[in-house]
């Protein structure tokens, strides 16, 4: 068995992977506290995550209370578990920069 990252390496992997992954498991909660998970692209602007999705949706819905969210990137045997409180994003500039590849739609869209 291989021995364990240190810390730095551990921050540098999970950098490199959220500057190349594109899909994410996302949980959020309902009003009543239910979990909700699903895959969703995201960009990673360098400060958090960005994902888009109907804003009708349960997640859209779910994101949009501005409760907190959990975001789980990598493979099985090594996940990176990343928790936050979702704001919208309502600069277009980050909106077109998920467009390309993260099945962003426009205007219906909401963008976490």
């Amino acid at each position: 068995m291989e021995a364990p990252r240190t810390a730095p390496q551990r921050k540098r992997d999970t950098l490199a992977r959220l500057g190349s992954d594109t899909d994410a498991w996302i949980a959020t909660a309902g009003p009543d506290g239910s979990g909700y998970l699903l895959p969703l692209s995201f960009l990673w602007d360098g400060a958090g995550l960005v994902v888009a999705t109907p804003r009708s949706s349960v997640t859209g819905r779910n994101l949009s209370r501005g409760r907190r969210v959990r975001a789980g990137v990598g493979e099985l045997r090594d996940v990176t578990m990343i928790d936050g409180t979702p704001e919208p994003v309502l600069d277009e500039p980050t909106k077109d920069a998920c467009a390309p590849g993260h099945r962003w739609e426009g205007p219906g869209d909401y963008a976490f």
